[in-house]
């Protein structure tokens, strides 16, 4: 392991910080919304979310912590537009999770089955897996769409890629999906 914090730069440990911070700020909102700690799914959504980020790191950090650096850094040659679509992606995770709090947590308004609930926590794991293997997988998967040429930009087509053009949409389609289910908001999806 401490050959791979060797190879984990400055703009990656942002990301591995980024990693541990986010679970804080999802429940801040989650919790904020909700109106109240008492909510076990919001608790346990945090949990899995905690954890799916740490395996995912530890995961890619070991597998291609290159591209954890790359994905610290800021590039200039990103096109505008995906700028916009990135925070657009930012706003609406919030927003999913500021409505499945309010929705679930303090209006109480959703009635999902357990069943369903479960198996969007399934689903959830599932999502992160497939980020992950895309991650793993992709020397250039960064945040923004950029032609790299020069660091010999190619097709990939292991791993996830194997299975689907793009694991990354994948993923993060089925974490939009599964995240207000799995709180227990049908209001959630929405967002």
């Amino acid at each position: 392991m401490r050959d791979v914090a060797a190879r984990i730069d400055r703009q990656g440990r942002r990301v591995v910080i980024l990693a541990v911070v986010l679970p804080l700020l999802h429940g801040l909102i989650l919790f904020a919304a909700a109106g109240r700690l008492a909510w076990p799914r919001g608790w346990i959504y945090l949990g899995l979310m905690a954890a799916c980020l740490a395996g995912e790191m530890l995961f890619v950090c070991r597998r291609n912590p290159a591209v954890i650096n790359a994905r610290g850094r800021s590039h200039g040659d990103s096109e505008r537009w995906d700028l916009v679509v990135l925070r657009i992606h930012v706003l609406l995770m919030l927003s999913t999770l500021a409505l499945s709090g309010l929705d679930a947590g303090r209006w109480r308004l959703s009635e999902v089955p357990l069943a369903l609930s479960i198996a969007a926590g399934v689903v959830l794991a599932l999502a992160f897996a497939i980020g992950a293997a895309a991650l793993a997988h992709n020397p250039f998967f960064e945040p923004t769409v950029r032609i790299q040429r020069e660091r010999g930009h190619r097709v990939i087509d292991g791993g996830p890629y194997r299975f689907v053009r793009h694991p990354g949409y994948l993923s993060a389609i089925l974490t939009f999906v599964s995240v207000p289910l799995f709180l227990g908001s049908w209001l959630g999806l929405v967002s």
